[in-house]
């Protein structure tokens, strides 16, 4: 897929609804995501979770709202 991943610079500690903190120190700049007909380009926090392949945030998606 061509994704590069970068580092933060620091590490960034997120704490998820489970109540667990992790921590990351990655990021992916410029990732070009498709929503139907409209091409959305973020900068992604990478995170150590599995069954997700994304999260936006309700700002983020709030931008695009109809």
């Amino acid at each position: 897929m061509g994704i590069t991943l970068e580092s933060l610079g620091v590490a960034l500690a997120v704490t998820i609804p489970s109540g667990e903190e992790i921590s990351t120190t990655s990021v992916v700049h410029g990732l070009v995501m498709m929503f139907q007909d409209h091409a959305v380009r973020a900068d992604l926090i990478v995170l150590p979770m599995s069954g997700f392949d994304f999260i936006l945030g309700m700002d983020r998606l709030m931008e695009f709202e109809r």
